[in-house]
């Protein structure tokens, strides 16, 4: 008789309801998200704003946002991630409609912030709530299937916002967003349970797949709180803390990097109008889905749960791609949609590995932390990127732009990236014994 850790999935799917929410309130997170950058061009020309200051606006965002990702992870350890994405729908959606109103660089860099602090609460709650709901044997594809958000998002958003805004301006595009988040608040309030504990407790799962989830480890009896393996004094002090931080950092520089001036290097270097660009914007997006859905297939089936070979595998592929896209000569379209294809495939290869990576290794209870941690110093990569790159843009005749050194920086950037990776372990963490009991004592 096959155990409950081995035996294959009961018919109960509440796991993939709780996964089917947390993914779509991520679609709604990324329209408001993506919406800015595709728009960049018309808001850079109606505030009239110089790529220097338009970068670094774009990058308040990500200044935020990553400020956000620490209290984030630790609240959602404390209280659950569904009170935590509660807060960050909220203001999100209410600084989304802010966004359509803006009227000079000031009140853009407030909505900018606004914007950022309210989507940085979203994303470790999200990840808390998969590394509760997923056994070891599904993590790898449910991380993957999540981060498909940020490809689905953007492939369809570049259409829409872009036809939105020719054919009623790109104010309109904010105001219109901001109802979807109003439907997301009510799907979090039906279906969002916090872990599988308390969907048993109020008769929302069956015994069946709880045990499926959990291992066959039976549940603590109510009102009995778990005793933590560690503490993040602890897991502080382990080295592959830092180097999966770094891997993010450069991960996101390059992702936000790019995404924040793809618009505009397609506009004004390549001379497409807006309804060409959100096609050609919207393509590494598309690809981008089977790139991630693919990686979580290798993590669970074909690396076992390792996430290293995929993660440098990505970090190896964008730096040629990148190198690619400077030597395209402007009019080989054929050319471009090749390099645009390549890109969205291997620039979220990344994605699932490196989240799942965190929930593999460390222990549960500080799951939320961790992540916070590795994504508020990690995303400093988004926030700085952005305004750097605005920088490297060399203005040329007739009012032309050459994104060459842009896109350079981000291929050296993704070759640090690969090198880094050659150090993960990915063996689960082992606290030392002395360390496990200050820890208890402590908690006692």
């Amino acid at each position: 008789m096959e155990s409950p850790a081995t035996a294959a999935p009961p018919a109960g799917r509440v796991r993939i309801t709780i996964l089917l929410v947390v993914w779509g309130l991520y679609v709604i997170n990324y329209f408001d998200k993506m919406a800015v950058l595709y728009l960049l061009p018309a808001i850079r020309s109606e505030l009239h704003l110089s790529h220097e200051v338009v970068g670094f606006a774009a990058s308040l965002f990500f200044f935020a946002y990553a400020l956000a990702q620490l209290p984030a992870g630790m609240l959602a350890d404390k209280f659950g991630p569904k009170k935590v994405m509660y807060f960050a729908i909220t203001v999100f959606t209410f600084f989304t409609f802010l966004t359509g109103m803006v009227k000079s660089l000031t009140t853009f860099i407030l909505a900018r912030l606004g914007l950022g602090f309210g989507e940085g609460f979203h994303f470790v709650p999200s990840i808390r709530a998969i590394s509760d709901w997923f056994p070891p044997k599904e993590k790898g594809r449910a991380t993957s299937f999540f981060t498909t958000s940020w490809t689905v998002a953007p492939a369809f958003s570049a259409i829409v916002i872009t036809t939105i805004a020719a054919a009623w301006g790109w104010r309109s595009v904010f105001y219109l967003l901001s109802i979807p988040g109003a439907f997301g608040m009510i799907a979090l309030w039906y279906f969002m349970k916090d872990t599988p504990e308390v969907a048993l407790q109020a008769g929302r799962i069956s015994r069946a797949e709880f045990d499926y989830i959990k291992g066959g480890v039976t549940a603590a009896a109510p009102g009995v709180k778990a005793q933590p393996t560690a503490g993040f004094k602890e897991i502080s002090k382990d080295p592959q803390l830092w180097i999966i931080t770094a891997i993010v950092f450069f991960k996101t520089f390059v992702y936000w990097g790019a995404a924040s001036w793809l618009s505009s290097f397609l506009v004004e270097q390549h001379g497409f109008n807006l309804a060409k660009m959100g096609l050609l914007a919207s393509l590494p997006f598309f690809v981008g889905f089977v790139s991630q859905m693919c990686s979580g297939w290798m993590m669970d089936k074909v690396t076992k749960s390792k996430a290293k070979p995929l993660i440098f595998s990505s970090f190896a592929g964008i730096a040629m791609v990148l190198g690619l896209i400077t030597l395209i000569p402007k009019g080989s379209i054929g050319l471009l949609i090749f390099a645009l294809t390549l890109m969205g495939f291997f620039i979220v290869f990344w994605d699932g590995p490196i989240y799942a990576f965190v929930q593999m290794r460390y222990p549960k209870n500080l799951v939320g932390t961790v992540a916070g941690v590795t994504q508020m110093v990690g995303q400093f990569g988004s926030f700085v990127a952005p305004t750097i790159a605005g920088f490297l843009v060399l203005a040329g005749a007739g009012g032309t732009a050459n994104f060459t050194k842009v896109f350079l920086l981000f291929m050296s950037i993704s070759i640090m990236g690969a090198v880094l990776a050659l150090f993960m372990n990915e063996s689960p963490m082992v606290v030392p014994e002395s360390d496990r009991k200050i820890y208890a004592q402590a908690n006692a």
